[in-house]
């Protein structure tokens, strides 16, 4: 018989343990990479359902409009009136658990479309969800009741597609949008929108409104009503809530007794109401020990005590530049007192400041940082609007870097939405 011979040991060998932990380590560090790749697919995938989805629910409240002579549905009913289909009410990242992931902007309930200023700016709906609530008719003020799904603040929005939200427009167009957006997300109802950035020089005679309506800002000296100038300057933006990050703008220095002043621009906010924001800060160095300093935005008669929907800011301290200041919010009335509560802060930060006096709530309410400091009843009428004023007998003076105006009022979420654009456009 032939023998058979067996190969070499050497080349009956199999892998060695070293070689077996590199192809391991090969397909975890594979694994790392493209698990979040995958991720990110199936939630793409998961967006453009959702983008499906509210399409198809937009083209559902359009139509209802069609057929009811133009006018949107009511908060209260729309999800029974436009009667979709129950799996379009359900987004894939929320889960079956969720019956309806989608809220409609209450902000645009029963309205017209031919209301619209701006029907590609004004959000029908959106990834949200919201509780019914009863509301309390005996309250003072009034509590109105909300609805199932309907957005009445922007807490109501959902950012749960990698940190943004899918939302439909008033014209049927849908788009994924961000709760800190980082252009102005609304424009149709924009008034007055002074930029310091867009400047274009030491100084500035007029502020050129970049809302295109063309409502200018003259600055004036306060007591002698004669043309005046202010000094722009680059200045650190510091925010109130966190020092980490700090941007550079460009700001309109109030020196006390130079204000601006549009004497033609009168809002009809007695029938529209309007909602102001404000970027700025007060200007300590100029605060005498018992005084208070204030940057105004106002849309009122310049003299007390009928400081009619007048929006003011103000700062308290010990007269030194480095005191620790009070920022006041204040609604003047007119034959009534102002009420104010008071936020601790340091001179040289900046701050969001808004005040929205919108008829459908019947309330003024202004906002400091994000948060509500004062809601006063409200009182109309139809005035001049003044940038900073001294009518008070007080020394005022501060930076500004940014002023929006709008008319008619926003409802809470898009006011929320235009201050998180001012936050985020400058590190507040």
């Amino acid at each position: 018989m032939r023998s058979v011979s067996l190969p070499p040991r050497a080349a009956r060998q199999g892998f060695t343990l070293i070689e077996l932990l590199v192809v391991i380590a090969i397909i975890a560090i594979l694994a790392a990479i493209l698990f979040p790749v995958f991720a990110k697919a199936r939630e793409k995938a998961r967006q453009s359902s959702c983008l499906n989805n509210q399409r198809q629910i937009a083209v559902a409240i359009l139509m209802y409009a069609q057929d009811h002579d133009e006018t949107l549905p009511d908060s209260s009913s729309v999800w029974p009136e436009i009667n979709v289909d129950r799996n379009i009410l359900m987004c894939p990242t929320k889960g079956k658990k969720v019956a309806n992931a989608y809220v409609y902007n209450d902000e645009v309930s029963s309205l017209s479309l031919g209301e619209f200023t701006d029907p590609t700016g004004t959000m029908l709906t959106a990834d949200g969800q919201h509780a019914a609530t009863a509301g309390d008719s005996t309250a003072n003020p009034p509590v109105l009741p909300t609805y199932d799904n309907c957005a009445y603040t922007i807490d109501d929005l959902d950012a749960r597609h990698s940190n943004k939200f899918v939302c439909t427009y008033a014209d049927g167009h849908v788009e994924v949008a961000s709760l800190f957006p980082d252009k102005l997300p609304v424009r149709g109802a924009l008034v007055l929108w002074l930029k310091a950035d867009a400047i274009d020089g030491g100084s500035v005679s007029v502020w050129q409104d970049a809302s295109s309506k063309g409502n200018n800002m003259n600055i004036i000296n306060a007591t002698t009503q004669a043309a005046a100038t202010l000094n722009v300057s680059t200045v650190e933006i510091k925010g109130s809530t966190s020092d980490s990050k700090t941007v550079m703008s460009q700001a309109v220095a109030f020196d006390g007794a130079n204000c601006g002043n549009n004497q033609s621009f009168k809002p009809n906010i007695a029938e529209s109401g309007v909602t102001m924001f404000g970027v700025l800060s007060s200007n300590a160095s100029t605060v005498a020990a018992t005084a208070y300093q204030y940057i105004l935005l106002s849309a009122g008669p310049n003299s007390a005590p009928n400081l009619a929907t007048e929006f003011n800011v103000g700062f308290t301290g010990d007269g030194t530049a480095a005191a620790i200041t009070q920022i006041r919010a204040n609604i003047y009335w007119p034959n009534a007192t102002y009420a104010t509560d008071t936020v601790a802060s340091d001179a040289a930060t900046f701050h969001v400041a808004s005040c929205n006096m919108n008829p459908k709530i019947g309330n003024v309410r202004t906002y400091f940082d994000g948060a509500l400091v004062e809601n006063t009843a409200a009182a109309t009428s139809t005035q001049n609007v003044d940038l900073v004023d001294t009518a008070v007998g007080i020394n005022l003076g501060g930076n500004v870097t940014e002023v929006i105006m709008y008319t008619p009022a926003l409802g809470d979420l898009s006011r929320a939405w235009v201050e998180n654009y001012l936050k985020t456009k400058f590190a507040l």
